[in-house]
């Protein structure tokens, strides 16, 4: 979903300026940053893959449909440095 690749050692890493990032994504990053900055962080734990999913599976079917389809039309949102 993000431009940020996913290091080995299964954590998120930020690798792409917010300006880069279509603006359709930013609240998204907002809520996971949100979700980092008060739950993650003050326990030492980084954001995984995995918090991503929870909170993709926590979005209302409509708004996860609409990022779907805004997705598949979009011309490429894989960084080709991400592996």
């Amino acid at each position: 979903m993000f431009e940020n690749k996913v290091s080995g050692k299964n954590k998120i890493v930020k690798n792409n300026k917010l300006d880069n990032i279509d603006k359709m994504f930013h609240p998204h990053i907002y809520m996971l940053h949100g979700l980092y900055m008060s739950k993650l962080r003050p326990e030492g734990n980084t954001m995984t893959p995995h918090h991503v999913q929870v909170y993709l599976h926590t979005l209302p079917w409509q708004r996860l449909s609409f990022l779907i389809k805004k997705i598949i039309n979009l011309p490429s949102i894989v960084d080709d440095n991400v592996q």
